[in-house]
């Protein structure tokens, strides 16, 4: 009867299960294709698959670049081990007295001081992990770069952002060569909002400005040129006028500061 019984209920049992399963796949998935067909479902699976295999591209960046100390990786391992030892041997000293005391007899076990050693590493380690969370979002809330780019965009931001910048910087040159308007005028069409987060979402921070002043103290020209080593070599820079501008290769980057390097001052 007991097993007639079971038999009878399993089957609706199933026929939940797979009623949910059925359930989620006709709400879920097509709310799935109409976020892919509008641009945003791509993001969403891509953030997915960041989140669970993203820190395999994060060790293979990483681990490359970390120098060992040997020495305090050995100092590191003897405290460890004496800390180890020590406890343990407090313990079993703690627990025989106890259990003397109750007229038992008990040995502390080695797996327990065992486990509790790796219990406090791994809460050192959650500490390491909370802290640096806590510094990320922290980092990130003040921070004025997008949370999110496009990957094809950010290889080419720097570009972007050096020919905004000229733009911006020749129409203000064409008003003024004094330095200090020259440098507040710039400034001030940079840092407005519809500037600022179409062309550059994380300012000036990216980007070199030199100015070219001649011997009336009066701005020449602009050089403008990413911070970075590697855009550097792919994009060069660029060196702007009143009335013209010029690309500055690569190759000729650093020549060109060396010759006029007595009369540049920075932005």
């Amino acid at each position: 009867m007991s097993d007639a019984k079971e038999s009878s209920e399993t089957p609706p049992t199933r026929r939940s299960r797979v009623g949910c399963l059925g359930l989620g796949c006709v709400v879920f998935v097509p709310i799935f294709f109409l976020l892919m067909m509008a641009g945003i479902g791509t993001g969403l699976v891509d953030l997915g698959f960041t989140v669970l295999f993203g820190w395999i591209s994060f060790l293979a960046d990483t681990l490359p670049r970390i120098s060992w100390d040997w020495g305090a990786i050995g100092a590191g391992v003897l405290c460890t081990g004496l800390i180890f030892f020590l406890g343990h041997r407090f313990l079993s000293w703690l627990s025989r007295y106890i259990a003397t005391a109750r007229g038992t007899a008990f040995s502390w076990p080695w797996r327990w001081t065992w486990c509790g050693l790796i219990g406090i590493a791994l809460f050192f380690l959650v500490g390491m992990a909370v802290a640096g969370v806590a510094h990320q979002i922290g980092w990130i809330a003040n921070s004025e770069a997008p949370l999110f780019e496009d990957r094809i965009l950010g290889k080419m931001g720097p570009y972007v952002a050096v020919s905004s910048v000229k733009y911006f910087a020749q129409q203000c040159l064409a008003g003024t060569n004094e330095v200090s308007a020259l440098r507040t005028e710039l400034t001030t069409k940079l840092k407005e909002p519809e500037n600022r987060s179409r062309w550059l979402p994380s300012g000036l921070q990216s980007l070199h400005l030199l100015m070219l002043v001649g011997s009336d103290a009066k701005v020449e020209g602009i050089l403008i040129f990413p911070r970075d080593a590697e855009a550097q070599r792919k994009f060069g820079g660029e060196y702007v006028q009143r009335n013209d501008n010029r690309h500055v290769p690569a190759n000729e980057l650093r020549r060109f500061i060396e010759t006029n390097e007595s009369k540049l001052v920075a932005f």
